[in-house]
């Protein structure tokens, strides 16, 4: 036999040997999803709405538009508070006492109230 086809068969047999090696390891575990506090939206000044998903520990929020709006959808992490919760992310800062909403998005401030639910009580942020 020649030095090729020696060679060819024994890149042959590492390739199928790698295979059924890759085949018989366990899946690797994918990152676990972010556990939710739930989603709940907000009516805001000039017309806006907006959706508001709060990870379990409150560290983050998603912040998304409803409807047509120029309001940019955006992720906000939590920052140090003398008063309520604060959370930033880019051009923006949200403050929350309660069930009430502060967006400064940029130089513009918005107010936001919950869109009621029925038989759903508002997402309380605390005092």
């Amino acid at each position: 036999m020649s030095r090729n086809a020696i060679g060819a068969v024994a890149i042959a047999l590492l390739i199928t040997a790698m295979i059924f090696a890759y085949r018989g390891r366990a899946a690797i575990p994918a990152a676990p999803a972010e556990i939710s506090l739930g989603t709940y939206d907000y009516a805001c000044d000039q017309d806006i709405q907006l959706s508001i998903s709060i990870v379990a520990d409150m560290s983050t929020l998603h912040l998304a538009p409803l409807g047509t709006s120029d309001f940019v959808a955006a992720t906000l992490q939590e920052q140090a508070a003398t008063s309520g919760v604060r959370y930033t992310g880019g051009d923006i800062v949200l403050t929350a006492h309660g069930e009430s909403v502060q967006i400064l998005n940029g130089s513009r401030a918005m107010s936001c109230s919950p869109i009621p639910v029925p038989n759903e009580a508002p997402f309380n942020f605390g005092d």
